[in-house]
């Protein structure tokens, strides 16, 4: 379905009755890639809703480059669309991102959470890496004066992450979202948190969980073995398996 929120066109599923839940797919993905999600928990009684954030599936872009901010505005716009006044949530990645900083702002409007594999602790980086941004931002400036947009798009297809190369029009957000540290939020959230987590993790790194663990007050880690950064598609049988057990059964932890 199709619904202008904030602005913006957006593309959105809902299924399932009962408590409300929100699915946040991760950067690069789209509802589609957590379906499954979705999926398991509307067989436990949920009203399940997914979105294809700004810019990524069947949703229009942002107007300009956002900050993480803007996505937890858009997500709050969405819930007042349809008077959603608390939800609980999963998010896996990016849409950690958003589902951190929403918790800990507006913790009223969130029930329990669920952190897949999520983004939002900023990696250290010495010197190198600083000397790498600086030169690639100093060609770059070149190669704009000297050939153009068009061959600086060339230049910058091939070089960076997967994510960065990928990213097109949204290489402008990319660039603001990776650098937000959003670690001063993670002691705030008052939320009960379910932290999940591919053991072999190369994106978010399961340092990243033990740490979120760590400072999130009321929350738990479950780590999932030879896993990587999609641990739920990786590992569907155990993901559900916790899940079920953990966040989506009942109020006496039952699995549903």
């Amino acid at each position: 379905m199709i619904r202008n929120i904030h602005g913006i066109k957006t593309y959105y599923e809902v299924i399932g009755d009962g408590k409300p839940l929100l699915v946040l797919h991760g950067w690069g993905n789209s509802s589609d890639t957590v379906r499954p999600i979705a999926m398991l928990a509307k067989g436990c009684g949920y009203r399940v809703f997914s979105i294809d954030l700004p810019g990524f599936g069947f949703s229009a872009a942002p107007p300009k480059d956002w900050h993480v901010r803007d996505y937890m505005e858009f997500v709050i716009n969405f819930l007042d669309e349809f008077d959603l006044a608390t939800v609980d949530i999963i998010a896996h990645s990016f849409g950690g991102r958003i589902t951190i900083m929403l918790s800990a702002l507006y913790p009223g409007r969130v029930g329990k959470i669920a952190l897949v594999d999520s983004a939002g602790i900023k990696p250290r980086r010495d010197w190198r890496y600083y000397l790498s941004v600086y030169s690639y931002k100093a060609l770059k400036a070149i190669l704009r004066s000297i050939y153009g947009e068009a061959r600086l798009e060339r230049f910058l297809s091939q070089r960076g992450s997967a994510d960065f190369r990928n990213a097109g029009g949204l290489r402008g957000t990319f660039v603001k979202v990776i650098n937000e540290d959003l670690t001063q939020y993670l002691s705030r959230i008052q939320a009960p948190t379910l932290l999940v987590w591919g053991e072999k993790d190369m994106e978010t790194p399961l340092s990243d969980g033990y740490k979120m663990k760590e400072l999130i007050p009321n929350s738990s880690l479950a780590v999932i073995e030879n896993a990587g950064h999609h641990c739920f598609i990786d590992h569907p049988d155990e993901f559900n398996s916790i899940i079920t057990a953990s966040f989506l059964g009942n109020s006496e932890g039952a699995p549903c």
